[in-house]
């Protein structure tokens, strides 16, 4: 009987795809800089760049706290997407000044809807919100570092 419900058990837990309250994530950029330097970045690439703008509304759900998730809309070319961004670990992650790392926890394209990685997304739509995401905010955000560093 023990064996019995253990495989119903185990049987039952894997075909629900049960997950550890997580979510996945499209890309992890890491950064050699404090969280708290790469902060002062964020917000300062943000307010100076008018295609960025931070999604003000704090949600139920936390994704704009404004400490540990952050939501920009970017609007360039006539693309106007949105990206949940979040940055990596918890306050005792965050006392590293060597290294921090934001990513992407969920991202809205104007023509195919939003989602997170466990979306179904064709990996062509994925490779689109990523570029973008690259060449409107990250490659913006290094150069907004390099600034700052000196």
């Amino acid at each position: 009987m023990k064996y019995i419900f253990l495989f119903l058990t185990a049987s039952i837990l894997a075909s629900c795809n049960i997950s550890a309250g997580t979510h996945g994530s499209f890309k992890q950029y890491d950064f050699k800089v404090s969280k708290t330097i790469l902060e002062k970045a964020v917000n300062a690439l943000i307010e100076n760049n008018p295609n960025i703008m931070r999604d003000s509304l704090k949600t139920l759900d936390n994704y704009n706290d404004g400490t540990t998730y952050f939501t920009i809309k970017i609007a360039s070319s006539g693309i106007n997407n949105e990206y949940v961004v979040r940055y990596y670990g918890d306050e005792k992650d965050w006392n590293s000044e060597r290294s921090s790392a934001i990513f992407i926890c969920y991202a809205y394209h104007n023509n195919y809807g939003g989602t997170s990685e466990t979306d179904k997304l064709t990996n062509a739509e994925k490779k689109d919100l990523l570029i973008y995401f690259e060449a409107n905010f990250i490659e913006k955000l290094h150069k907004e570092l390099a600034l700052s560093q000196k």
